[in-house]
């Protein structure tokens, strides 16, 4: 059997109180896919990637960056930011979204857990 351990903090039925979430590493994590490469927030950058679109908007081809390495012409790029839910924030209220359009700049952001391919049963 596997277990997951959940505390609601402040919610009625939880009675942790957040002790669980006062350590970062048993947050909610949270994916975000950004154009700006001057992110705010407290998470670490997992990658750079550039996105080339046809002409009809679909996506043509999409890459990681190596370090330092030049955007090639006509090509977007996006940064990929992984951060811990602030413990106050209600997991079942976490910010997701989607782009209106292929060249859409707006931030998007998903839950993401770092290790799902060792929670998955083959």
């Amino acid at each position: 059997m596997l277990a997951r351990l959940y505390d609601e903090d402040k919610r009625p039925s939880g009675f942790a109180g957040g002790l669980v979430t006062k350590q970062e590493k048993y947050r909610m994590r949270r994916l975000t896919l950004t154009a700006r490469n001057d992110w705010p927030g407290t998470g670490r950058l997992l990658g750079r990637y550039t996105i080339t679109l046809d002409g009809d908007g679909c996506l043509r081809e999409y890459r990681r960056l190596v370090r330092r390495e030049g955007v090639p012409p006509g090509a977007q790029v996006r940064y990929a930011y992984l951060e811990a839910q602030n413990p106050s924030d209600e997991p079942q209220a976490a910010r997701r979204g989607a782009l209106r359009s292929p060249e859409d700049t707006q931030e998007v952001s998903l839950p993401w857990t770092e290790d799902l391919a060792n929670l998955c049963v083959r």
